[in-house]
């Protein structure tokens, strides 16, 4: 019946009564948020217990987006350091559980929104957790969802209102967030260690909201390399036998919001031609890099066309990373290369990680703040209406492979003071015997 009568109604008065109703029910969010943090009795915690509590920032994948694979791994060797038998719980949506699960983690069930500040507060009173880890990532200005900032936020503050540290790992923050959250950035608690991964960032949410974060490096740099693919390995090292330089090729729907077919194959198409154009001009090879294994969202929906289509049309100095391979795996291939051409920021940050420069094709306004931890320069930072002009494309990446031996140097010099600041992201619990 409810339906029945808002199809009735004008379509102005239905947004209307819509705002009004989220608005209501953000308004109580909010009020509950307040009660639950006056109960907090911030315990003494003097025995460790070698348990953390992750926060995910995909609640259903966890780990589709092989960024936060890098940044879950990380942080949990990072505690294993210092309690190998560490245990990990982690938040999940109902249908994760079992992937939480085959990970070797304890998953915990996110309640409903309405209900989340109370049961945080009841799940942290007296928890035996070392941590709380938040994976703040790309999340936290609100860009995908508003509530799913505002989650991370308020388990944080009243993880520390109960006693157990809370950190949110280096993350960015864009030139147009979410006005609602500027009352939950508002109310977070000091303790709360609000870390971002940027400069550009780090003075966009002081301007934001009253807050003191501090300025890190992504914690997906302290990931050790895994077991690079023997295959791709040994492909590569062919290359080089023949004198050509190695470039990973990674593009994928993501680099236009909302992409429909005919943008999947404006990407596509743009790519093939670039590749095409250098290949015919430099010495160099590339090799097809998947990073990111979510459908039609994944990575090869763009690039297993561009690697059927240059094979067809002759060309014979490509190589498909086939399978699904892990994060770690992924930037021990990474470093085997001379460069990476790629618009997933977690592969441009392994790659980096390993000293290999890095082409960009960005989407939202992120990579900015990266390039100039390493003193890169903003022509390295490609938008996605270079895929309108395919020349153009095939012209940046020539002047990328010609410059791959300086900007290597470049990146090498940076290196060991971007390593520095991603392990600040964990000062706090190995400065001092927290863990």
């Amino acid at each position: 019946m409810k339906r029945i009568v808002s199809a009735l109604l004008p379509p102005a008065l239905r947004n209307r009564i819509h705002a009004y109703r989220a608005r209501k029910n953000w308004d109580e969010v909010l009020n509950n948020w307040a009660q639950a943090a006056a109960q907090g009795k911030a315990a003494t915690l003097s025995q460790k217990r070698g348990r953390i509590l992750i926060f995910p920032s995909d609640l259903d994948a966890i780990t589709g987006a092989l960024g936060d694979d890098a940044m879950i791994t990380a942080t949990v060797d990072m505690f294993r350091t210092v309690h190998p038998d560490l245990a990990v719980d982690m938040f999940c949506s109902a249908g994760a559980s079992e992937i939480v699960r085959a990970k070797g983690f304890t998953p915990v069930i996110l309640p409903p929104m309405k209900d989340f500040p109370q049961a945080m507060a009841d799940r942290f009173k007296g928890a035996p957790y070392d941590a709380m880890i938040a994976l703040g990532a790309d999340i936290m200005d609100g860009y995908y969802s508003v509530t799913s900032t505002a989650r991370i936020l308020i388990a944080a503050d009243l993880a520390v209102r109960n006693g157990i540290p809370a950190t949110i790992l280096g993350c960015s923050f864009n030139d147009k967030p979410a006005p609602a959250l500027a009352a939950v950035y508002g109310r977070l608690d000091k303790r709360v260690d609000l870390n971002m991964r940027d400069e550009i960032s780090f003075d966009r949410v002081r301007a934001f909201a009253p807050v003191t974060p501090r300025l890190v490096a992504d914690s997906a740099f302290t990931l050790a390399p895994g077991h690079a693919d023997p295959e791709a390995v040994a492909w590569v090292e062919a290359q080089r036998a023949a004198q050509r330089s190695v470039v990973g090729v990674n593009v994928h729907p993501m680099l236009i919001k909302g992409a429909t077919e005919a943008d999947v194959e404006k990407i596509v198409a743009a790519s093939v031609t670039a590749l095409r154009d250098v290949s015919g001009r430099q010495p160099v090879s590339w090799l097809m890099l998947p990073h990111d294994y979510r459908g039609s969202d994944g990575d090869a929906t763009c690039l297993r066309p561009i690697f059927d289509r240059l094979k067809a049309a002759g060309l014979t100095n490509l190589h498909y990373l086939d399978g699904e391979h892990r994060a770690a795996d992924l930037k021990a291939v990474a470093g085997h290369l001379d460069g990476v051409i790629t618009g997933r920021m977690h592969l441009a940050i392994a790659a980096l990680g390993k000293g290999v420069p890095v082409l960009s094709l960005t989407y939202q306004d992120k990579f900015e703040g990266l390039y100039r931890h390493f003193g890169l320069p903003r022509s390295l930072l490609l938008p996605p209406a270079i895929f309108d002009t395919p020349d153009a494309l095939a012209s940046n990446m020539e002047d990328f492979v010609t410059a791959l031996p300086d900007l290597t140097g470049i990146v090498a010099e940076a290196k060991p003071k971007v390593l520095d600041l991603a392990r600040e992201n964990y000062t706090r619990y190995t400065a001092q015997e927290t863990v």
